[in-house]
């Protein structure tokens, strides 16, 4: 299904918008703590930070492991592999960065390794990374993800570092993916065979000046090919947000849940974000006014949806969560959002849906996302949202129409409305609700997308890691 075989694009649209205009700020904090290329004996993490400065790992048995460009090494991307490990074991680490220990809120960082597995032949790809002015890109972080479409899963992250040394050229062997249920089997795909045709990999790049990424084709030539004027070049774009693996293999505290920008225009903005357990939930501008839950400022769920207004355009805005009363200042980083310029408002263009619970009961205390993406020209539209409360009995509206470019808020992204047969710009709607999450991708010419014939359905799922479902 072509819906399928966009699955890893969705979920990598929606995801950056999470972290969507965080802008770095002075300040010394561990962000976005990354566990990948996890096996038997090793696992690395990389994160960011606002400042250049040194960084550690600190393993709970004391060790402590290295940036991989050396001890002496300062810069605002860390990557430090950890090794010499046991097999089939618990482990916890504290992040040093700056020379300030960061224990993920007393919770530490976990993980399991994986079981000793023999080896199988390499799949390395190779592609070239460059900055928003061309030249090749320097101490820059890669992600890959292996994605099976049909079968709608995807492997645990890969990485690499690309330092001076490489000139802009990266390698991963994509052959040592493991799954994402857990390390202890290889991630299986194939390029051109029968069982697992159309496998895909998604390809991110996150820098000190920008981020970029890229789903392609398992069997495109560029990722293989030996002519350097032939390789797949990463364009890196400034402010485009945080890779998508940062939600998803972190091994961070998930209370606040990431917290989502969406509905961005000239003078106002939503914040959104999901707790554990119940509780109240405002925004409050940094130096400014405090905005109450769309349900009310007594309302208290796991859900939290707050629309800040009344702000100028083309500014930047710096704001706290107050969790039940207590500051969540993004640990002393704030969260920063960027206004866009005043527009035209355009001819509405709405989406319509319903969105279940796993039982097929209406879902009520959800949060919609939307984005857009026009795969012609690789745009990426800046996230829509809307609220589905106890009296909307589960369904939800969104005006497609009024979306910007995540790139430039100064404009919308504009897009196509496709075929039938899957041939335009695509629309990824992500549900978070009380039970569940889900996900569907979807042509932007499918008929269900105003309800006129068919019902486009979200039901959602309890699985934490579930990425997709089907619609109905």
């Amino acid at each position: 299904m072509r819906q399928a075989a966009r699955l890893l694009s969705a979920v990598v649209v929606l995801a950056l918008s999470m972290f969507f205009q965080t802008s770095r700020v002075d300040a010394s904090s561990p962000l976005h703590v990354v566990i990948t290329n996890l096996r038997d004996a090793s696992f690395n993490v990389s994160w960011l930070t606002a400042v250049a400065e040194s960084g550690q790992i600190r393993l709970d048995r004391g060790d402590v492991y290295q940036d991989k460009r050396g001890a002496d090494f300062n810069g605002v991307t860390h990557y430090v592999t950890v090794s010499g490990l046991e097999p089939d074991h618990d482990y916890s680490f504290d992040v040093i960065s700056g020379g300030t220990l960061s224990t993920n809120g007393d919770a530490h960082w976990t993980l399991h390794t994986g079981t000793a597995l023999a080896s199988r032949d390499a799949d390395v790809i190779v592609g070239e990374i460059r900055d928003p002015e061309g030249a090749a890109s320097t101490d820059a972080i890669v992600f890959a993800m292996i994605g099976r479409p049909q079968q709608e899963v995807i492997s645990a992250p890969l990485t690499t570092l690309v330092t001076a040394a490489d000139r802009g050229v990266f390698s991963i062997d994509l052959g040592q993916a493991r799954t994402w249920e857990g390390p202890g089997r290889f991630f299986e795909y194939s390029i051109n065979g029968d069982r697992y045709m159309n496998n895909n990999v998604t390809l991110q790049v996150v820098s000190s000046v920008g981020t970029g990424s890229s789903l392609v084709d398992m069997a495109d030539a560029r990722l293989r090919t030996s002519n350097p004027e032939q390789r797949l070049v990463l364009q890196l774009s400034p402010d485009s947000g945080m890779p998508w693996m940062a939600s998803l293999a972190s091994g961070a505290k998930s209370d606040p849940s990431p917290v989502t920008v969406s509905n961005v225009d000239d003078s106002s903005f939503t914040v959104s974000w999901r707790t554990e357990h119940a509780e109240t939930g405002q925004v409050r501008l940094v130096d400014g006014a405090i905005y109450d839950d769309g349900r009310g400022a007594a309302y208290s769920g796991v859900t939290h949806y707050v629309t800040v207004g009344g702000l100028q355009p083309n500014q930047s805005y710096a704001f706290d969560i107050l969790r039940a009363d207590r500051p969540d200042d993004h640990a002393g980083a704030h969260w920063k959002v960027n206004t866009g310029a005043e527009l035209e408002r355009l001819e509405p263009d709405l989406v319509t849906g319903q969105v279940k619970n796993p039982d097929g009961s209406d879902a009520s205390n959800v949060v919609v996302l939307a984005t857009i993406e026009r795969h012609e020209s690789s745009g990426i539209s800046a996230p829509l949202s809307t609220l589905v409360t106890e009296s909307s009995s589960g369904s939800f509206q969104l005006d497609v129409a009024q979306a910007r470019s995540i790139s430039d808020l100064s404009r919308y992204l504009g897009y196509t409305r496709g075929s039938q047969h899957y041939g335009g710009d695509t629309l990824t709607v992500e549900a978070i609700g009380d039970q569940g999450r889900g996900l569907f991708t979807f042509d932007m010419g499918d008929p269900r997308r105003n309800g006129m014939n068919q019902t486009l359905a979200i039901p959602l799922s309890r699985k934490a890691q579930e990425l997709s479902c089907t619609g109905q």
